[in-house]
């Protein structure tokens, strides 16, 4: 009778623990602080089914991943200590291990195939929703949940639906977009008509990412989709890929191409060497310890020695530099050995073949989110970050050998 009763409190406990999950999925499209009510309700609930159970997460990730994903949050958190702002780092070493507990438990909870199709269910709705929001507010110059304008620009005007801007309605669409063109060969075989119907929602999705106007997530994109299919060595693919974004770029608007500043001189690639250099200089001056979690733009000036006028007081539009400054070179190598090591596992993962369109998608998505953080702020902004560690959750569960629901092996 105890085990029964046991039994059905976890399962409860895990529901309770997906819906909340699913919720803060649902709601980094539109609200900051649903976010934080589901993932602290979700993390709440998880515990305690993990608890319950007495299972240990990430069990069948690799000891290496796992041993430097732990490395790399105890190196976040002694930054603390060391920190030149300690205030700004207590409030980022939480931010930090938000992050990380939403792949923890994303990846546990999503490796239940039920539990997967309902993420697959509320990433198409979502989906749905963001892009009528952004040719809306294209069409009347606001988007309807939120009522933001679109941002004008020498480009032209740059969409971005529900988000605060375009560059992370952008990091939105190359995430999620090839998860929907996964989904649409896996999931939706019959009838035919629901796979065309969301096959011209990826388009749709590419037509709004072209009116972000963000070069640097459209080149991320390109670049994870060419490396995919390399990986995969679809090399006819290759070719017609290349030729289309080839024969594309003569149609393309030259004010998208380059961006001109007061100086007539192209503006995101002067101010990157600028954002860069300053990020580097940092480094240099504290390659082992970095200034503290969360300080960079707040302490990168004492280190600048150039001191040019542009973009000061700003983050360093790369998140592995940013992250070198923060917390030093190991943190750096520690993250990116973990993110190798579980794309690489997932990759030979026997798991691959179930649905391999669809984990296709969500790997593609995952590498245009590390690409576009080269040139980015996105690894230090909590909407784009957040979506990031849960696509990479369920890019995990999607090759995870747990063929059994949490539910089931408690039974």
């Amino acid at each position: 009778m105890t085990s029964v009763l046991s039994w059905f409190t976890e399962l409860r406990l895990n529901r309770a623990a997906l819906i909340s999950l699913l919720v803060c999925w649902a709601a980094l499209t539109f609200s900051s602080a649903l976010v934080e009510i589901a993932f602290t309700t979700g993390l709440i609930f998880w515990l305690a089914a993990a608890l319950l159970a007495r299972r240990f997460p990430l069990e069948d990730l690799d000891l290496n991943a796992r041993l430097l994903l732990l490395a790399y949050v105890m190196i976040v958190i002694f930054s603390y200590f060391w920190s030149e702002v300690p205030s700004l780092s207590f409030r980022g070493l939480f931010k930090v291990l938000q992050q990380v507990m939403t792949f923890v438990i994303a990846a546990d909870l999503l490796s239940d195939s039920r539990h997967f199709n309902w993420f697959a269910r509320v990433s198409l709705g979502a989906f749905v929703l963001m892009v009528l929001n952004g040719f809306w507010q294209y069409a009347s110059g606001h988007d309807f949940l939120r009522h933001y304008a679109y941002q004008d620009s020498y480009a032209g005007a740059r969409i971005t639906s529900s988000f605060k801007s375009y560059g992370l309605f952008a990091n939105y669409l190359i995430c999620l977009t090839p998860v929907l063109f996964g989904l649409a060969l896996t999931r939706f075989r019959h009838p035919i008509v629901k796979r065309v119907l969301v096959l011209a929602l990826v388009a749709a999705g590419l037509v709004l990412l072209f009116k972000t106007r963000s070069r640097g997530a459209m080149i991320a994109l390109a670049a994870a989709v060419f490396l995919v299919m390399l990986l995969k060595r679809k090399f006819l693919i290759l070719f017609i890929l290349s030729a289309v974004l080839g024969t594309g770029l003569l149609f393309v608007p030259k004010t998208m191409i380059i961006h001109l500043d007061i100086n007539r001189k192209e503006q995101s690639l002067i101010e990157r060497f600028y954002l860069w250099d300053r990020a580097l200089q940092v480094i240099a001056a504290k390659p082992l310890t970095g200034t503290g979690v969360n300080t960079y733009s707040t302490v990168h000036n004492k280190y600048d020695t150039r001191q040019n006028w542009r973009v000061r007081g700003y983050y360093a539009h790369n998140g592995y530099l940013q992250a070198a400054a923060e917390t030093g070179l190991p943190s750096l190598l520690c993250l990116l050995g973990f993110f190798y090591l579980l794309i690489r596992q997932s990759w030979y993962s026997p798991g691959r073949k179930r649905e391999e369109p669809l984990y296709l998608g969500l790997l593609t998505g995952t590498l245009a989110f590390l690409i576009f953080m080269t040139v980015d702020t996105v690894f230090h902004n909590p909407v784009a970050v957040m979506t990031f560690w849960l696509l990479l959750g369920a890019l995990h569960a999607s090759v995870s050998s747990a063929h059994e629901s949490p539910e089931g092996k408690a039974a």
